[in-house]
């Protein structure tokens, strides 16, 4: 590394954890090249999930749609136990390897395809009878990414690298493409087929199953209506923003929707270590260590958020409230791409108005902005995002 980026590392006091994924990535260099010779299996894919996070987004519902197909490959997952949420597992077909280890080189060394929705920080030499496809794990356009960030310079030096194996990146509307062509250090195809997370929203089989396996899991009533609140990270990891009034909230929706409802309060993947700190109501349940996000979005009858999962949602046309008491200093730390208050969806500052906006809530009004929302994004999900990449893959081996 540059002098100036580990002069930054030790003023971030990251200068052991540097040090230690510094030699890590060397150690994996030698081994990727000592197996870059090995065979490529063509029925061989390879998954990863937020820096070997566990079994979910995009990777995951790609897996499950070639399970459930019954679709001949090899399915190998590269998995860091020390990231996942308790109860993880992975389905019995699919082979697990540790995350930055040999045997996940070797894996990725003999797959024909990879497939991950963060960037790749060790990979072995990626052959010319390789496909790397990039998910990302975002929709809509929301919080400043990648070129548009303020990122560490050592990000965007292994962002650059993985860009450059990269064969293909997804994208669930034009908006997002647009935003992929300026700021990815991307200039390969990419793929206008929508988010294989979000596939799910258009079946209406799997949402109901999915708000059964929900209820049973929390054991709460299924008549009950679920309203998730999905804050999202915030770097100095702060909790102070998220101090909704949930006897508020609940109280202003039982009066507006005329239903009993279970509050599911569910942390960023980024704040899990604070998930016991939350000072919560009894009635309010703690959800940030379920597994799968998509599931509890699927789930709910309403979601409440302040700067992301906004996209996802709002595709259910359900309603959607915004709860942002740090807005300013928020976009002073990240940025957006937009104005916040162009979307479609009720902001708040406050609990004060929170409520106000649930009780005045029109959703003809609502469900016409959101359309209205979709057409200036360009919308590109039509429920088979998952059918669309496996043709990419089958594709690709033909050639």
């Amino acid at each position: 590394m540059k002098i100036r980026i580990w002069l930054k590392i030790i003023k971030e006091g990251r200068f052991v954890t540097a040090i230690m994924d510094a030699l890590n990535r060397r150690i994996l260099k030698i081994g990727g090249f000592l197996i870059k010779n090995m065979k490529v299996n063509p029925r061989k894919i390879v998954f990863s999930n937020f820096y070997g996070r566990g079994y979910g987004d995009n990777p995951k519902y790609i897996a499950e749609y070639i399970i459930n197909n019954h679709l001949n490959y090899e399915l190998v997952w590269i998995i860091d136990d020390k990231k996942c949420k308790k109860g993880t597992s992975l389905p019995a077909c699919i082979k697990s390897v540790p995350y930055r280890s040999l045997s996940s080189l070797k894996e990725l060394s003999t797959a024909c395809v990879w497939i991950d929705n963060c960037r790749k920080d060790y990979f072995p030499p990626k052959k010319e009878n390789q496909l790397y496809i990039q998910t990302w794990h975002g929709t809509f356009l929301t919080k400043k990414i990648e070129g548009d960030a303020n990122l560490p310079e050592d990000y965007i030096s292994m962002a650059k690298k993985d860009s450059s194996i990269t064969d293909y990146i997804l994208s669930s509307n034009r908006e997002r493409t647009n935003q992929i062509k300026r700021c990815f250090w991307f200039n390969g195809p990419i793929l206008e087929i929508g988010c294989p997370r979000d596939d799910i929203m258009f079946d209406k089989v799997a949402k109901k199953s999915i708000k059964d396996k929900v209820c049973d899991f929390f054991k709460i009533s299924k008549d009950n209506n679920i309203i998730l609140y999905a804050p999202t990270f915030r770097n100095s990891h702060t909790l102070s923003p998220y101090n909704v009034d949930y006897e508020g909230v609940v109280r202003s929706l039982e009066k507006k929707f005329s239903k009993n409802w279970t509050v599911i309060t569910r942390l960023h993947p980024g704040m899990v270590s604070f998930a016991d700190k939350l000072n919560l109501p009894d009635f309010v349940i703690n959800g940030t260590f379920y597994n799968d996000m998509q599931e509890l979005l699927c789930a709910s009858d309403v979601i409440l958020t302040d700067y992301s999962s906004m996209g996802d949602y709002s595709l259910f046309l359900k309603p959607l409230f915004m709860y942002c008491p740090d807005l300013e200093e928020y976009k002073k730390e990240r940025g957006f791409e937009i104005p916040l208050e162009s979307y479609p969806f009720p902001i708040a500052h406050d609990n004060e108005e929170l409520i106000k906006n649930i009780e005045n809530f029109d959703e003809e009004n609502y469900k016409m902005k959101v359309q209205e929302y979709y057409d200036q994004q360009g919308l590109l999900e039509d429920g088979n995002a998952c059918k669309k990449v496996l043709e990419v893959i089958e594709n690709f081996k033909k050639k």
